[in-house]
C-alpha cells in the first residue's frame, strides 16, 4: 500500500441545490419584468398584462392571450425536459377586484410553448376577495422516454381565464422537478454516487435526484491513488458523513441499496460503522483491509417511506484510543419497486352479480384450480353488492372464504357504494353509514383480514335521471363516510375509486379540495384509484399519457397512494379473449409510458370474462378458456417483465472482501485451556471451523453456524506436542 496523504479538508456541502428550477421570487418588479432572476438560473418575459404594487410587486393578467413566461437558462440544474422526471408547479394568485374572482391558469413550457396536456386551472381566490386571500393550485407533468418535449427548454407560464388574476413576485409560485420513480431510473436506479473527488465547491458526485448534498465532519485523503473519506472515532465521539435531499423522500414500494468500501486502522469489536437510511439504522463490521459493504432496505417494511431521503455513516466510538475509518466509492440506488396485485370478481354487468364459479371455486376440491392466483393475490376487493347478494346471510361461505384467504395471506378491501350520492338520497341531510359499519363488523367477525375501503365512483358517477349533483356535496359524502366509519375501523385505509380522468373531466382541483377537506376533518385520504378502461388508450394512444399524468399527480403532488382499476370495456362487452388481449397489451403500453401505480386491481363489470377459474394461462388448454384468474396471472407476469420485482426483506446486509481471510491461533501452557482460533468476522457471514491432525485425513467439524459478531472458537482436548491443522469455511448468513 502506498503512503497515505491526508488533505485535511473539512467536508463541505458540495453544490447544495434544491430541485426548484423556476421561481416567481424576483422575476418582476412593481413596474416591469426582470429579464433575468433566480441568480441567472432563469429568464423572464411577458406578452402583456400590467405590473403594480399590491401586497408586493404584482403582475395582473386578464386573458389567456396575455401571459408571463419564466424559463430555465443553461446555468440551471436541469434546463431541459428530461425523461424519467416529473415537473411539479404550484401557482398562487388573487382576484384583482371583487368582481374579478375567476380562474388562474398555468402551463408547463417546453421550448417556449405551452404543453397543452399540462394546462392547470383553479380559482384565483379562496372564496373571498382581498390581497391576502390568494389561492394555490398544484400541477404536475411526467416526462417519459419518447415524449415530444424531451430536450426542450423547461419553463412555467402564468395567465388567467378571464379578468383578472394577480400574481406576486414571491416564492409562492415555483416550478420544481423530481424523479418520477426511484426504482428503475435509467435502467439501474442509480440516484447518487461519489468517489470522493473534490473541487472548490466540495464533493464531486453524480446526482440524479438533483438536490442531494454531501456533508460531514471528517477529512478527505488518498489511499494508493484512490480518493477517500476519512472518519475518526475516539472513545467519546466520532466523525460522520451524510448525503441528503432537500426536497425528495424515500418512496413507497421501493427498496434502496447503499454501497461503499471501507476499512479501519484498528480491528476490534468496535470496528463497526453505523449506517442509517432515514430513521432505520444498523451497523456493519469492517476489517483492516477494504471490504465491499452493501445495505438493502425495503422502505415500506422498515417504515422509512415518506421520510426525507438521506443516508448517514457514523463509526462506533473506539474501545481505546482512536480508530480511523476509510471510505471509498459511495453510491445510493433504488433497486426495486413493487406493484401490488389486487383482484375483484366480475359482476357480469349486473348489480350484485358474480361469475358462475364464484362460490364453487372456494370448495376444498377446487382450490388447486386457482392456487397460483391465491399465492399471487395480495388483496381481494369485495363489492358491497356481492356481499349483499351472496354473503350477508351465508355464514358458511363467509367463514370458508376467510379460511382460504387466511391460509394464503390475502387481505380484503371493501368496494363500497354507500357514499355515492349519499346526501342527495337523504334529502341533503347527513346520511348514516351504519350499513357499511355493519358489513365491516360482520366480515371481521367471520375472520376476514380487512385493509381498506374504496368508495366507488363517488366523485364521477352521474345520475341516470340527469339530476345534477354538485362536487361540493360529493366531497362531503366522502368526508362524512370517513368521519363515521374510521373511528370504528381506524386501521383501514380510506380512498376513492374515480373515473374523472377517464372521462376527461377536471380532476386536479377536485382531488386537491377532497384531500384538504378530509384533512380538515382530522383524517387522511390514503389513496385514489383510477377507474380508466385500458382500451381507451388502445383506441387513442394519447390516453395512456392522461393516465400517467393523473397517477403522478396523485402520488407526487397529493402524496396519496395511486392505484389503477384495470379493465377493458370493449373486451368485456365482446369476448373473454378480447378482454384478456386488451388488458395485457394495454398494461404493457401503460407501464412503458411511465405508469408505476402502487397497485393494480384486475376488475370487470361486463358479460365477459364469464369464468374466474381455473387460472391456467393457456386458453387452449384451460377448460374455461381465457378466464379472469388466468388473465390475473398474466398481469403479474407483465408487471415483472417491466422490472417491478418482488419486495426484498426489510433489511439485508452484504459484506464481501477480496482480501484473504486472516486466521490466528493462540495457545496456552495448559492443554486443558485449548487453542483459541480468531478471525476477522464480517457482517452477514456465517463461519464453520474444521480441524485435522493429518492433512491426508478428512477434516472434522469443530463448530458451525458461527455468525458475526462471533469471531473466535476454542478447540479443547489437544494433545501436548501434537500438530493440528485448521480450516475456516465462510458462507452467507441466513436473513432474519
Amino acid at each position: 500500500m502506498n503512503s497515505l496523504k491526508t488533505i485535511g479538508l473539512v467536508l463541505l456541502a458540495g453544490g447544495v441545490q434544491a430541485a426548484v428550477l423556476i421561481t416567481a421570487d424576483g422575476a418582476w418588479s412593481s413596474s416591469a419584468i426582470n429579464a433575468s432572476s433566480n441568480g441567472g438560473l432563469q429568464s423572464n418575459s411577458h406578452s402583456g398584462g400590467a405590473f403594480g404594487l399590491w401586497g408586493g410587486p404584482s403582475f395582473n393578467v386578464n386573458a389567456e392571450s396575455l401571459y408571463l413566461d419564466m424559463e430555465a437558462t443553461g446555468l440551471n440544474i436541469q434546463p431541459v425536459c428530461t425523461a424519467g422526471y416529473t415537473y411539479r408547479w404550484r401557482v398562487k394568485a388573487a382576484a384583482a377586484r371583487e368582481d374579478m374572482m375567476n380562474n388562474q391558469v398555468s402551463y408547463l413550457l417546453a421550448g417556449g410553448s405551452p404543453v397543452s396536456a399540462s394546462r392547470l386551472e383553479g380559482p384565483n381566490n379562496d372564496g373571498t376577495f382581498g390581497p391576502d386571500n390568494r389561492h394555490t393550485i398544484y400541477g404536475s407533468y411526467p416526462v417519459a422516454a419518447g415524449d415530444a418535449q424531451v430536450g426542450k427548454t423547461v419553463g412555467l407560464r402564468l395567465t388567467s381565464e378571464g379578468i383578472q388574476s394577480r400574481y406576486l413576485a414571491d416564492g409562492d409560485t415555483e416550478l420544481s422537478v423530481l424523479l418520477t420513480t426511484h426504482a428503475g431510473f435509467n435502467g439501474d436506479g442509480l440516484l447518487y454516487e461519489t468517489s470522493f473527488e473534490t473541487n472548490a465547491a466540495g464533493v464531486v458526485g453524480t446526482d440524479y435526484v438533483l438536490d442531494m448534498a454531501f456533508q460531514g465532519t471528517g477529512t478527505f485523503g488518498n489511499d494508493s491513488g484512490i480518493n477517500c473519506c476519512i472518519l475518526v472515532a475516539a472513545e467519546d465521539s466520532a466523525e460522520s458523513c451524510s448525503v441528503a435531499s432537500a426536497g425528495d423522500t424515500f418512496r413507497r414500494a421501493t427498496a434502496y441499496e447503499l454501497s461503499f468500501q471501507a476499512r479501519c486502522s484498528q480491528r476490534d469489536d468496535s470496528s463497526r460503522i453505523i449506517v442509517s437510511l432515514g430513521s432505520f439504522a444498523t451497523n456493519i463490521a469492517v476489517g483492516s483491509e477494504y471490504v465491499d459493504c452493501s445495505l438493502t432496505v425495503n422502505a415500506d417494511k422498515t417504515g422509512i417511506s415518506g421520510e426525507p431521503l438521506g443516508v448517514e455513516l457514523v463509526p462506533m466510538t473506539a474501545s481505546a484510543g482512536t480508530n480511523e475509518f476509510w471510505l471509498k466509492n459511495l453510491s445510493l440506488s433504488a433497486v426495486s419497486q413493487t406493484i401490488g396485485c389486487w383482484y375483484e370478481d366480475n359482476n357480469m354487468g349486473v348489480n350484485g352479480g358474480a361469475p358462475p364459479d364464484f362460490s364453487s371455486r372456494f370448495e376444498p376440491d377446487n382450490i388447486a384450480s386457482w392456487q397460483t392466483s391465491l399465492e399471487t393475490m395480495e388483496v381481494y376487493y369485495l363489492r358491497y353488492a356481492t356481499y349483499r347478494d351472496f354473503l350477508k346471510t351465508n355464514s358458511a361461505l363467509k367463514t370458508r372464504m376467510a379460511e382460504v384467504f387466511s391460509e394464503y395471506g390475502i387481505r380484503v378491501a371493501l368496494d363500497d357504494t354507500a357514499a355515492t350520492w349519499a346526501h342527495l338520497l337523504n334529502d341533503y341531510s347527513t346520511p348514516s353509514y351504519q350499513r357499511s359499519i355493519d358489513v365491516l363488523q360482520d366480515l371481521t367477525g367471520h375472520g376476514w383480514d380487512l385493509c381498506a375501503v374504496g368508495l366507488q365512483s363517488v366523485l364521477s358517477k352521474p345520475r341516470s335521471d340527469g339530476t345534477a349533483y354538485a362536487m361540493e356535496w360529493r366531497i362531503l359524502d366522502v368526508v362524512e363516510y370517513i368521519r363515521q366509519v374510521k373511528p370504528e375501523f381506524p386501521q383501514l385505509e380510506y380512498g376513492v375509486i374515480d373515473a374523472l380522468p377517464a372521462k376527461q373531466m377536471e380532476y386536479k382541483s377536485h382531488y386537491t379540495t377532497l384531500k384538504a377537506a378530509v384533512e380538515n376533518a382530522g383524517y387522511t385520504l390514503d389513496f385514489i384509484e383510477q377507474d380508466f378502461p385500458i382500451d381507451f388508450g388502445l383506441i387513442d394512444n394519447s390516453r395512456f399519457k392522461d393516465m400517467v399524468v393523473a397517477e403522478c399527480f396523485v402520488r407526487t403532488v397529493l402524496g396519496c397512494r395511486a392505484g389503477l382499476y384495470l379493465t377493458s370495456s370493449r373486451g368485456g362487452q365482446t369476448s373473454d379473449e378480447l378482454f384478456r388481449s386488451d388488458v395485457i397489451s394495454g398494461l404493457d403500453q401503460y407501464l412503458t409510458g411511465g405508469g408505476a401505480p402502487d397497485r393494480i386491481t384486475l376488475a370487470a363489470w361486463y358479460e365477459h370474462p364469464v369464468y374466474s377459474a381455473p387460472d391456467e394461462t393457456d386458453s387452449t388448454v384451460n377448460t374455461n378458456g381465457s378466464t379472469m384468474l388466468g388473465t390475473f396471472l398474466l398481469l403479474e407476469e407483465e408487471i415483472k417483465e417491466h422490472g417491478f420485482a418482488d419486495s426484498p426483506d426489510a433489511a439485508t446486509v452484504s459484506v464481501d472482501s477480496d482480501s484473504p481471510l486472516k486466521i490466528t491461533a493462540t495457545g496456552s501452557s495448559s492443554a486443558a485451556d485449548g487453542v483459541v482460533i480468531r478471525w476477522d468476522a464480517l457482517t452477514g457471514r456465517e463461519y464453520s471451523l474444521y480441524s485435522t491432525t493429518n492433512l491426508c485425513s478428512p477434516f472434522r467439524l469443530e463448530e458451525d453456524e458461527m455468525v458475526y459478531p462471533q469471531n473466535c472458537c476454542t478447540n479443547f482436548g489437544i494433545k501436548t506436542n501434537s500438530s493440528v491443522f485448521y480450516k475456516l469455511e465462510v458462507g452467507t448468513a441466513a436473513s432474519e
